[in-house]
């Protein structure tokens, strides 16, 4: 299976309308890089529904829209639209066995789901890990709900709180009491989900995993500490996405 790939330096699109022509562009791209395409895999933070109707998405413009149908209408193209760490989640290096995915990003998400495969729910809703556990704070989150672990240590609170080269600035003191902070939500987090789900592995996929703060409280755990699992960090997110996308167009071959 031959893949293509085209990085666009564009603005964050602020409209739906804006953010569909920059799908559209990519789009528009990649295909001129191949002569012939079966199938489109789109990852998209969020609520994704199976039909590929984003119910919600806090961070993108796209909810409410049916980007498969889009992808449909615009290149008579099949796309198979999926939540970002689910695909992520196909993507790991697993074996059998129970697994729960942590992702970081511009939102805090994930999978769980057992011999490689990320249980789904009822609504494909599965994994928000982000709006169900609780951070330090008490605010009201755009999801609805307070408290939610991604007010306080998403990148988007990272950026608000540190501004948005706090990334460049690692050892000003200011931005590293902060990422020790949240390297003890996270490590509170990874004790909870690993109770929760009692997983084989617990994976954990963005560029904070390889910060030394962040890693250094993930990793002191208490030795009488349950269950035992091992951690594993997957900082290319990306590289997930890949081969997640080749493992879901494999699967979905007798369906489509």
């Amino acid at each position: 299976m031959r893949t293509a790939r085209a990085e666009i330096a564009l603005p964050t699109p602020q409209t739906r309308a804006d953010g569909l022509n920059t799908l559209a562009e990519v789009t528009e791209r990649l295909l001129s890089q191949v002569n012939y395409v079966r199938h489109i895999v789109v990852s998209c933070g969020g609520l994704v529904r199976k039909d590929g109707t984003v119910e919600k998405s806090l961070y993108t413009p796209f909810s409410g829209v049916n980007l498969a149908s889009f992808f449909q209408d615009q290149f008579k193209i099949g796309a198979l639209v999926r939540n970002d760490a689910h695909l992520q989640f196909l993507g790991l290096p697993v074996g059998r066995g129970t697994f729960v995915l942590l992702t970081w990003g511009t939102g805090i998400g994930g999978a769980f789901g057992h011999n490689g495969w990320p249980a789904e729910g009822h609504s494909n809703f599965a994994g928000e890990f982000g709006h169900s556990l609780k951070g330090s704070s008490t605010k009201c989150c755009a999801c609805g709900s307070r408290g939610c672990l991604d007010l306080t240590a998403s990148g988007r609170a990272l950026d608000a709180n540190l501004g948005q080269n706090w990334y460049d600035r690692l050892t000003d003191m200011n931005v590293a009491e902060r990422l020790k902070q949240v390297g003890c939500e996270l490590a509170s987090v990874q004790t909870l989900l690993g109770r929760l789900f009692d997983p084989r592995c617990l994976c954990l996929t963005g560029r904070i995993f390889g910060i030394a703060q962040v890693r250094m409280a993930l990793n002191n755990r208490p030795a009488g500490d349950w269950p035992r699992y091992r951690s594993i960090f997957c900082l290319d997110s990306w590289a997930l996405i890949r081969r997640g996308a080749i493992r879901l167009v494999d699967s979905a071959e007798g369906i489509l």
